[in-house]
């Protein structure tokens, strides 16, 4: 930065024309677990604020929130396996719309819609 350079702040931005990542100003995820008599489940809900998108000449200037929710549930099998199955993006939410080559911000969200999943699992 050179003396006499304003200050820009990249927080809430897709910071195309700066050389910052996508940083919406929140971003959060919140965990809730149970693990007993041999069974866990697992409860994951995550969002992303909405936030500008930094492109210049846009159609659209704001990027819309993006939350999701996944689900996980196991069963021991053993002393150390466990078989698991997990929903991620249980509602399917698509990512919001921008102006990027494929068409959403990778930087804030996943455009793979709801992904379920079933396996063991051990403990390294």
């Amino acid at each position: 930065m050179s003396d006499g350079a304003p200050l820009q702040s990249a927080v809430g931005s897709t910071n195309l024309n700066t050389l910052a990542r996508s940083m919406p100003r929140n971003q959060g995820r919140l965990d809730l677990a149970w693990d007993g008599a041999g069974h866990s489940v697992i409860l994951t809900a995550r969002y992303t604020r909405g936030h500008r998108n930094g492109r210049s000449g846009v159609m659209r200037d704001r990027i819309g929130s993006w939350p999701g929710l996944d689900l996980g549930y196991g069963v021991a099998l053993g002393r150390a396996e466990t078989l698991w199955a997990k929903i991620e993006n249980v509602a399917d939410r698509d990512p919001p719309l921008a102006q990027f080559a494929l068409g959403y911000d990778p930087g804030a969200s996943d455009p793979c819609g709801r992904v379920i999943s079933i396996g063991p699992k051990r403990p390294f």
